[in-house]
């Protein structure tokens, strides 16, 4: 999990305000009662740099960044997807941009 305080991970949280907002949703700061939840969250072993898979699971989307600057090109992603016209309660993998992420997702062991 990024640190939230430091600028890196409060970026591509502001980023994601605007959009879900514009929608009607508002942030609860809370793990209860949602309708949709956006995760951010490094993965540096699994991920190379830059790299930002977003995974809709449910009532969860998490952007998973291979490093801080992954995080923010993720959560970019998703604000515009949401942009764009896509509500929250239905993103989809098909909503998203990732086909160019995909083949370069997972560093080699």
């Amino acid at each position: 999990m990024p640190d939230a305080t430091s600028p890196q991970a409060a970026y591509p949280a502001h980023k994601l305000n605007d959009e879900p907002a514009a929608q009607g949703h508002h942030d609860l700061h809370e793990h209860e009662g949602y309708d949709v939840m956006i995760s951010l969250a490094l993965n540096l072993d699994r991920l190379k740099p830059e790299t930002f898979p977003i995974t809709p699971e449910s009532k969860v989307i998490t952007v998973y960044g291979g490093d801080y600057r992954g995080l923010i090109y993720g959560a970019i992603a998703l604000a515009e997807s949401l942009g764009n016209g896509t509500p929250l309660t239905e993103i989809t993998i098909a909503d998203l941009p990732l086909k160019d992420a995909i083949a370069h997702l997972f560093k080699k062991h």
